[in-house]
């Protein structure tokens, strides 16, 4: 709710879309409308009309699926190009007994050529002879990459465009532990679902079962942030 008050507060997706909000991962959301059960409508309406504020100001209450144990900045986690909102912060979160296996420590294989195709539009016009990771901010997610290939330069581009490229349902993050070239395949491991910042869902759900109020568990991933109620 606050992440899509402060975004229709900027003019929503109609410049992309025509409409307010998108259901598109990478304009606004991703939504999953057979993922809605009982529970979630109830907390809905436990906090009807409730939204974070900073100053305020509605704030970009960015969220993910699973932290991997820490979150993220919005400028290691997203390449935020503006200053760093001053509510978002990297908090470490234990560790998470109801978080899936297959976020908690996951393994994607690319074929080259598929690699090479998705990402002929930033550069890569041959075959892939390596691929590097150059940079990697405080919580180990990559923020920068270089691939080499056959047809030019080598191509440098931020770690958020390398996910999105190669399908964010696969490389669930940028948090890798591994990300090598084996025979024509490139393998990346790492722990994580999403861009790392703001609230983790899985990790909420925890706080939840441990009996944190929604109250708290917001605050423990917002810095400084109000719980405003706007409507009943």
């Amino acid at each position: 709710r606050s992440f899509t008050m402060e975004l229709l507060s900027r003019g929503g997706t109609k410049a992309q879309t025509g409409t307010d909000i998108s259901t598109d991962v990478e304009q606004a959301q991703a939504y999953n409308a057979q993922a809605i059960t009982p529970t979630i409508k109830e907390a809905v309406e436990r906090t009807r009309g409730e939204v974070m504020t900073y100053n305020n100001r509605y704030v970009r209450a960015w969220f993910h699926s699973y932290s991997g144990g820490q979150t993220a900045t919005a400028k290691e986690g997203l390449t935020f190009k503006e200053e760093e909102p001053p509510y978002i912060k990297s908090v470490l979160v234990p560790e998470n007994e109801y978080a899936p296996e297959d976020v908690k420590s996951w393994r994607a294989e690319f074929p080259l050529a598929d690699v090479q195709r998705v990402l002929s539009d930033r550069g890569v016009q041959g075959a892939i002879d390596g691929i590097q990771i150059l940079e990697k901010g405080p919580t180990d997610r990559i923020t920068k990459i270089e691939i080499a290939h056959s047809g030019g330069d080598k191509v440098v581009m931020d770690g958020t465009a390398f996910r999105l490229a190669l399908g964010a349902d696969k490389m669930k993050s940028t948090r890798v532990s591994k990300l090598e070239i084996e025979g024509d395949m490139l393998v990346i491991e790492g722990t994580g679902y999403g861009h790392g910042v703001g609230l983790s869902q899985w990790d909420a759900y925890m706080f939840a079962k441990q009996g944190k109020s929604p109250e708290e568990i917001v605050q423990f991933f917002f810095n400084d942030i109000e719980i405003q109620k706007l409507w009943d």
